[in-house]
């Protein structure tokens, strides 16, 4: 996404009926980034049950880091797809 002329990373949080609960406008989609977003998140809205992310590395990154790396799905232009079965999510 490019504001004023600067390309920008957008991340933000979809609820499952398709409210945005959270939006954040970085300089770069690294790990670094990711990691504290999710860290974020999980302190405001506790830990959830799937994660649907894009196919960046920096998110099965950042999820692997906390610890809820199997938690994650990914959106393919297909039906969705999980990786990993972990209950403990």
């Amino acid at each position: 996404m490019r504001v004023s002329g600067v390309q920008r990373s957008l991340w933000r949080v979809v609820g499952h009926e398709g409210e945005v609960l959270e939006a954040f406008l970085s300089n770069t989609g690294d790990k670094q980034v990711a990691l504290t977003f999710l860290r974020k998140l999980m302190k405001r809205h506790g830990r959830s049950e799937a994660l649907v992310t894009g196919k960046l590395r920096s998110h099965g990154a950042a999820l692997k880091e906390l610890g809820a790396g199997g938690c994650q799905a990914t959106r393919q232009t297909d039906p969705l797809t999980t990786r990993g079965t972990d209950p403990s999510c």
